[in-house]
């Protein structure tokens, strides 16, 4: 697309809500979104899906972007080190799900999604709609006790989500202020 470098985590966040979509559409299953690329199901959560995206940029403008798109239909457990935090469309509802259904869903969903913030006349309407699908699609994204591993901080820190900036990065409450999170892990706060 014909956008810029920092334009990079709308995709990430639209790739996230196409999976959340097309999920639903199939299974009638509601995920949960975890800034910024994880989703979730089941009591307690676990994962069943992540969304990458990297890409290639000048100084102006994306080159080209790659969003890849992991999710667990079939499997029906994992390793022990992983059943804790893992689980499966399969394990979530105790069904086989065609994976060509699920595909073509995801496809028309991600297109949907990525076309509209590609287009320069519809891009500010595109975000603005992403951030409240976000908010209302997520439990992570407010109100949440959370522990934040930045990739680049050396440490980690505590907080509690306070919702999106203008630009798609969680905000999080600490007892020091105000953080934006720009990149790294959120994992909920142990509880004491």
């Amino acid at each position: 697309p014909k956008v810029t470098a920092a334009d990079g985590l709308w995709f990430s966040l639209a790739a996230g809500l196409a999976v959340r979509d097309a999920i639903r559409q199939i299974t009638t299953l509601n995920a949960d979104l975890r800034w910024p690329n994880d989703l979730l199901l089941g009591h307690p959560a676990r994962k069943f899906s992540g969304v990458l995206t990297e890409l290639h940029a000048e100084q102006t403008q994306v080159r080209h972007l790659v969003i890849g798109i992991g999710i667990n239909v079939h499997q029906t457990h994992f390793p022990d080190e992983l059943s804790a935090l893992a689980t499966s469309l399969r394990i979530e509802s105790g069904q086989h799900w065609p994976r060509q259904l699920l595909l073509v869903s995801l496809l028309k969903y991600l297109d949907e999604e990525t076309s509209a913030l590609a287009n320069p006349d519809t891009q500010p309407q595109a975000k603005q709609a992403i951030l409240r699908r976000l908010e209302a699609a997520s439990t992570w994204i407010r109100g949440k006790q959370v522990v934040v591993n930045e990739h680049l901080a050396e440490a980690s820190f505590t907080g509690i989500t306070a919702g999106l900036d203008e630009r798609g990065f969680l905000l999080v409450d600490t007892a020091g202020g105000f953080r934006t999170v720009h990149s790294g892990g959120v994992r909920e706060a142990p509880t004491k």
